[in-house]
């Protein structure tokens, strides 16, 4: 109902108490359409340039866990664990 009304995943995020990656998720399992956010949206707004990938490959190499990434990049755990394998990344705490 919310993407009904026009709202971007993260706007249905907030309103739901819950993380932008479950909107997406319900989004892409019950075929619902949503307006899109601008294009090469990034976690927490960051405008670095640098991909999230490659800002979670750089924290485990310097030997962060899971959740030290996580918490550094102010993402939930699972998303640094979906990339993390998504890319091969090795990471203390992937189990």
């Amino acid at each position: 109902m919310l993407a009904e009304e026009k709202m971007v995943a993260s706007e249905i995020a907030e309103a739901l108490g819950i993380s932008t990656v479950t909107v997406y998720r319900y989004r892409d399992r019950y075929n619902i359409p949503m307006k899109e956010a601008s294009r090469g949206r990034k976690p927490n707004g960051d405008r670095s340039g640098q991909r999230f990938d490659d800002k979670v490959r750089f924290l485990a190499s310097a030997g962060a866990t899971v959740s030290d990434v996580a918490a550094k990049l102010q993402v939930p755990v699972a998303v640094v664990k979906a990339v993390a394998r998504k890319y091969g990344i090795p990471i203390e705490g992937l189990n």
